[in-house]
């Protein structure tokens, strides 16, 4: 359905804050980063398909690059941190991998963030192969199951040429156990980065479409028990709302069930027969759209993710009146 893997988790308050040697010493198991090492391990193998794990860079845990370069598993995460290299390399990757030459240079959409509008970078590109110095881990710190070696993986630095004064430049250094040994890869590595973004917006769709975070429910049980209905909701949400806009003259049959697009349409329309070449997916959303309270007006832009949740919740109850005055043929 869409969504592989999800883990939900609340931060404890420690009474104290731990010291620095404590933080040291605390097991990957017992640390807040550990999220994402489950996370990989979720990622299924799936035959004639590569699977690729993105993450921004919260997920920059040297322990699960050596978890990913372990199992063989594609990973690609944006650096937060500018680790050392293995001698006889004396720089840093960031250093390491500027110094190389210029492989090409490409324009960037940007999404619009709270303090910058939305807008273009062009920024260059450069990739190396590089061989990272394992951190520094105090004796009895648990790392024994995974010992930490130097890693060998692949960096791919994105930096933006003459950024505007008034805006964050763009400065992106990538690391993947995918190889990459030519621009064609860098570039796409690139891409598989920039669908990152993707997860942002389904979470946007969980929290300002469904809403989920307003839910009063009696405990966390029954939370969790909503929350497992909402994600795939959301993902559904999502995936319509992609097609609306990329593939807005594909059959509506690829997201709706005939019950829905005939009960749909005889709403928007007014006709109760419905036609025998199924409508667009453009038209079906924006349908669905115009039931959460969408004006369609000139300038009006692609409806957002609220009043398609608010036009699919209608959407269902269309539906229950038509089954019950369709109802399915004994015969097939």
């Amino acid at each position: 359905l869409g969504v592989v893997h999800q883990s939900v988790w609340a931060r404890p308050e420690p009474s104290e804050p731990p010291s620095e040697k404590e933080r040291d010493v605390r097991p990957i198991e017992e640390k807040e980063s550990y999220k994402w090492l489950v996370g990989l391990g979720a990622t299924p193998n799936l035959a004639e398909t590569e699977v690729v794990t993105v993450c921004d860079a919260e997920a920059d845990v040297y322990e699960l690059l050596a978890q990913a370069v372990e199992s063989e598993k594609g990973l690609l995460v944006r650096a937060g941190q500018d680790r050392a290299l293995m001698p006889p390399e004396v720089n840093r990757v960031r250093q390491a991998v500027g110094a190389t030459q210029l492989r090409a240079q490409l324009t960037l959409k940007l999404q619009a963030k709270q303090s910058e509008p939305a807008r273009e970078a062009k920024v260059s590109v450069r990739y190396k192969r590089v061989k990272l110095k394992p951190p520094f881990r105090r004796k009895g710190a648990g790392y024994e199951s995974l010992p930490l070696t130097p890693l060998v993986l692949w960096a791919v630095q994105v930096y933006e040429v003459k950024p505007p004064a008034e805006v964050t430049p763009v400065e992106w250094l990538l690391l993947t156990t995918v190889p990459v040994q030519n621009t064609e890869d860098a570039l796409q590595r690139i891409q598989w980065y920039c669908q990152r973004w993707q997860i942002e917006i389904w979470h946007k769709i969980l929290k300002s479409g469904c809403r989920i975070e307003h839910r009063r429910l009696k405990d966390a049980d029954r939370l969790l028990t909503c929350l497992a209905l909402y994600v795939i909701i959301a993902w559904r949400l999502h995936w319509l709302t992609h097609l609306g806009r990329h593939e807005p003259d594909a059959p509506c049959t690829t997201v709706l069930t005939d019950a829905e697009w005939q009960a749909l349409y005889a709403h928007a329309t007014g006709i109760t027969q419905p036609p025998a070449q199924p409508p667009s997916i453009a038209q079906v959303v924006l349908w669905i759209a115009q039931l959460g309270g969408f004006l369609a007006r000139k300038g009006d832009g692609h409806p957002g993710v609220t009043v398609l949740w608010r036009g699919w919740r209608r959407l269902h109850d269309l539906v229950a009146m038509w089954t019950l005055f369709h109802p399915p043929s004994p015969y097939g």
